[in-house]
């Protein structure tokens, strides 16, 4: 047999052991990769049509919008920031973007739509945490409170997501109404 013909064997052998396991870690070994806390909100006219979409009629996407949290102001990012490269743990490590505009497809024929995310929060940590949201001289206050329980060696969320006071079902999208 030539050398072509053994180099995807050999190469096939080489991948899987890069791959595979250590014999030496502990079979019930279990790494819990916590997804982090986002709060997802939209800004929309009493009619119910979102105000952040660049043909929509008064959009305020490249208006003055503001996150207020630990008394420091975040202004819109467009998108967030790259992720470093490198990272040495194999955990996901959330990190603080501030407000920062997020691309979602509606369905196909309506293209893609803009929400504004806060975030990430260490979904791995308790959380009680407060802020602001600045728009046309309005302010909405939302107020997290991420709770990690372990029911043996399992762990379970509860995240609960205030606005203005009246708790809103976290991981749909907030209105900001305008």
């Amino acid at each position: 047999m030539t050398l072509r013909r053994l180099f995807p064997l050999i190469l096939c052998l080489v991948t899987s052991m890069l791959v595979s396991c250590n014999s030496d870690e502990a079979e019930d070994d279990v790494i819990y990769d916590f997804q982090p806390v986002i709060v997802t909100f939209d800004i929309q006219n009493l009619d119910g049509k979102s105000r952040l979409q660049p043909d929509s009629e008064g959009c305020v996407a490249d208006s003055d919008i503001k996150l207020i949290y630990k008394n420091q102001e975040y202004a819109v990012r467009q998108i967030p920031p790259s992720p470093e490269t490198g990272r040495i743990s194999r955990m996901y490590l959330a990190r603080f973007y501030g407000l920062y505009y997020n691309r979602y497809d509606q369905n196909a024929s309506a293209g893609q739509s803009l929400l504004l995310n806060v975030g990430e929060f260490d979904g791995a940590e308790n959380l009680d945490e407060t802020f602001t949201i600045r728009h046309d001289g309005k302010e909405d206050e939302f107020h997290i409170i991420h709770r990690v329980q372990w029911k043996g060696d399992t762990p379970h969320t509860i995240t609960k997501l205030y606005l203005n006071g009246s708790e809103i079902q976290y991981g749909e999208t907030a209105i900001l109404r305008i």
